[in-house]
């Protein structure tokens, strides 16, 4: 995460608008947080136990 203290006054409010833009996305949008997050662990997994990462997982 960005120390907020270490930048621009500019860049600190671009920083804190898209923390509050996907912050509403992710109300807005469950479902596909959901499905992002299971994509991102199944990754991960594959990544971790060294299995091809071209195989995918079965929805």
């Amino acid at each position: 995460m960005i120390d907020l203290k270490t930048v621009s006054e500019e860049e600190r409010m671009a920083i804190l608008a898209r923390r509050k833009y996907m912050s509403e996305w992710r109300k807005a949008n469950p479902e596909k947080v959901k499905e992002h997050q299971k994509r991102y662990w199944a990754n991960k997994y594959r990544k971790e136990n060294g299995e091809n990462s071209a195989e995918k997982v079965k929805k």
